[in-house]
Parts: C-alpha cells; sequence; structure tokens
C-alpha cells in the first residue's frame, strides 16, 4: 500500500469483541503499528502521543496488530489486516482523517512525520515503489487536490472562524448545484466512513 491509498474499512476484533477498522480508528488520524515487541510498542505509543499535542485538536489513535500489548495501545486481532497493508514488522502506517494512507514509515521514524506535516513536505519513509502512473484516477487526484487545498486554506483561517469559513465555502459550492444534488453531497459528508469523491461529486 502506498501512501495516497484508501485504508479499507473491515471486520476486526478487540479483546474478543467484533468491530471495524473504521469504527476503531475514529474520525481523526490514526497510527497503526506491525509486528512490534515490547520496545517497539512502547516507542509507538510515545510517539503517536506526541503526533497528537502537535495535531491538536485533532484526535489520534494508535493501534497495534501481531504486536506486544503496551498501555496506550490498542491491540488489534486482524490476521488479514498485515496482508493488506503489505506491511512488514516494524513498519507504522498513519492514516489520514479521509482515511487515506498519509505515510508508512518505520516506528524509529514516526517523530518526523508531525515536523513533515507542519512544512507541508512529505514524511520521508523507506523506499517504495513507485505507482504506476495508469492507477492513478482522475477521481483520485481529485480528492487529493481538494484534501491539500482544504487542508491549507484551513491552517491559514483564523482559529475562531474555521466553522465561518466551511459554511461560507458550502454556500457558495452549494450554489452551483441543484437542490438534490446539495441534500446528496451533505449526506455523503455526514457519513464518518472514508469518503469517496464519486459520494460527492455532483450527478448527472
Amino acid at each position: 500500500m502506498l501512501p495516497g491509498d484508501p485504508v479499507e474499512d473491515r471486520r476486526i476484533r478487540i479483546a474478543g469483541r467484533e468491530t471495524s477498522l473504521n469504527d476503531t480508528r475514529g474520525t481523526g488520524f490514526a497510527v497503526l503499528g506491525v509486528g512490534l515487541d515490547a520496545a517497539g510498542s512502547t516507542a509507538l505509543a510515545a510517539a503517536a502521543n506526541g503526533l497528537a499535542q502537535a495535531l491538536a485538536p485533532e484526535s489520534v489513535a494508535t493501534l497495534a496488530v501481531d504486536s506486544a500489548e503496551v498501555d496506550g495501545v490498542t491491540p488489534l486481532d486482524a490476521p488479514d489486516l498485515v496482508e493488506a497493508l503489505g506491511a512488514t514488522a516494524g513498519e507504522a502506517f498513519v492514516v489520514r482523517p479521509d482515511g487515506l494512507l498519509l505515510c508508512r514509515v518505520p516506528v524509529a521514524d514516526l517523530d518526523s512525520v508531525a515536523a513533515s506535516l507542519r512544512s507541508g513536505a512529505a514524511p520521508a519513509g523507506a523506499e517504495l515503489p513507485a505507482r504506476p502512473a495508469e492507477q492513478v484516477t482522475e477521481d483520485d487526484q481529485r480528492r487529493e487536490n481538494v484534501w491539500l487545498g482544504l487542508s491549507i486554506t484551513l491552517d491559514q483561517a483564523p482559529e475562531d472562524d474555521r466553522e465561518g469559513f466551511l459554511a461560507r465555502l458550502a454556500l457558495v459550492l452549494g450554489s452551483q448545484v441543484d437542490r438534490r444534488q446539495f441534500e446528496e453531497a451533505i449526506a455523503a459528508a455526514a457519513d464518518t466512513s472514508p469518503l469517496r469523491v464519486e459520494e460527492l461529486a455532483p450527478q448527472a
């Protein structure tokens, strides 16, 4: 799995209780460690806590699969998740609130993620194969552009006017579609599962 790919929801178990990955990671960021020993899990918890402080008020869920259990990390029973991620032991995956993979890095490099986000640079990690250009669909690129543009603008907006900015943006965009399309867009935006561009885009 490469940065920018959607992290698909799947059924998992926590302490014997079945739930879903999306419900567990919540609506904020999530950090998922894979194949960690006790020291690695402890480092994951510390790095995720630092990331949460840097991203406040965004929440950061700290999860791990096939890893030693430590305080502050939710252990997942998800046998097929490691394969789906294409993960190797010692890696950490940072998932954005919209369900896209922000980056995958060794747990030891997680501390650099917050600084990368502040600078606008891509977090560095192990070298990964580039995704073939033909696999990047127009909808994928549109969603990425929307995320980046909205994220940058929200960062620049005064903290006491971010809700106002979002309301004004909704009014501007809503004026460009008919009532049915706007209602469908509202319903799609209210869904806390990973958003898909085709659900938000006006239908002809």
